[in-house]
């Protein structure tokens, strides 16, 4: 099937942590969104491949998300090759997205890196009529750059203020890797109660930013056509109190 919106991530988790509530809003308005998880986590320090797997079913039943994948790259060794390219390529072209969300380059995982240069070279490859993989080139609009431990200046900011108690629910699937009392295992930081107080924090400081409750926010190396620049930019993000409404 085609979809609106493909969201790629290194390993199950990322995508809910990451953007989880913006894939919710995009499913609510109306569009076909995916997940390819690119690795299972079998290099996690908690959990398994099994349960991880039985984890992300669960958070994607959660979201509502239209298909989830996984291509299966090793865990902990997710590189930036001319074959691993031609994967995700494939992928690419089975579902032919508009947009693409994925990890930023500048990042402390090195599979989250990577991933995030797989999918940049991937996606102008993928529009390359003469590589071959047997299917039809597509090249996707626009790739969303989800911001992590590293801060940017966010481009995109989006109010998921209805959406995050859903986000928040298909995180908790992780039980293996949240804060979890009956989970043994070496701690971790996603594993410590410090997680989930701090990607708490951080979308309510980005929502703050928009005078919403919580927010998700991204960046593009491309810039966006604006049409009407009172309706995009003028009625947008009103601060409490001032300017007209209508």
């Amino acid at each position: 099937m085609d979809l609106d919106v493909l969201c790629m991530m290194a390993h199950p988790d990322d995508a809910e942590i990451l953007c989880g509530g913006s894939l919710i809003k995009l499913k609510e308005q109306g569009y076909s969104v995916g997940i390819v998880d690119f690795s299972r986590g079998e290099m996690g320090t908690r959990g398994d491949v099994e349960q991880r797997s039985r984890e992300a079913e669960c958070a994607a039943g959660i979201m509502g998300i239209d298909i989830r994948e996984n291509i299966e790259f090793p865990d902990a060794r997710i590189e930036n090759t001319v074959e691993n390219r031609k994967q995700v390529v494939r992928i690419i072209r089975k579902y032919r997205p508009h947009i693409i969300f994925t990890h930023d380059a500048n990042n402390r995982n090195p599979d989250h890196t990577h991933t995030s240069m797989l999918i940049k070279e991937s996606a102008f490859t993928a529009g390359l009529a003469k590589y071959n993989t047997g299917q039809k080139p597509h090249r996707p609009n626009k790739i969303l750059y989800t911001m992590e431990y590293f801060e940017f200046e966010p481009t995109i900011i989006v109010d998921i203020t209805k959406q995050f108690e859903r986000k928040m629910k298909a995180v908790n699937c992780y039980r293996s890797q949240i804060h979890n009392h009956e989970c043994d295992g070496l701690p971790t930081y996603i594993s410590s109660d410090r997680f989930t107080v701090e990607i708490e924090s951080r979308m309510r400081y980005f929502g703050s930013r928009i005078h919403a409750d919580f927010a998700e926010v991204f960046r593009m190396d491309t810039p966006v056509e604006i049409n009407d620049i009172v309706k995009e930019i003028g009625l947008r993000a009103l601060i409490p109190g001032q300017g007209r409404k209508e």
